[in-house]
């Protein structure tokens, strides 16, 4: 695949999708944060389904890439970089969702952290 305007709208698409997946993720801590676990799980889902979107667009381009070996174009580099934020943001999330399950229910079910738990 030669990088002309095609190209650069299929790494807009990885982009996109992955940005997609950290916006979901931290959407996911929040309300997990504010004690709405059941909505952080479905944010968290939606996450995910962001992020397999990207992986299987980048996938593809891997692929075209072996049988068509050249240049990574710095583009490329910044959309698999943005895939790899988007997969520490998505396991951060899942760990901290479990976290603040935790912490809800220790407290009662009350839906405020207390600061000196907070991450933010």
């Amino acid at each position: 695949m030669e990088f002309d305007k095609e190209y650069e709208k299929v790494i807009m698409q990885i982009i996109a999708a992955s940005g997609g997946a950290r916006s979901y993720a931290m959407e996911a801590l929040a309300l997990a944060k504010d004690g709405h676990p059941e909505e952080a799980e479905e944010s968290l889902a939606e996450a995910r389904t962001c992020l397999i979107e990207a992986q299987k667009v980048h996938g593809a381009i891997l692929a075209d890439s072996i049988n068509n070996p050249g240049n990574t174009p710095l583009l490329t580099v910044h959309a698999e970089d943005q895939i790899m934020g988007a997969v520490v943001v998505i396991d951060m999330a899942g760990a901290y969702l479990d976290l603040y399950r935790d912490v809800h229910a220790l407290r009662g079910g009350a839906t405020a952290v207390p600061d000196e738990l907070s991450v933010a």
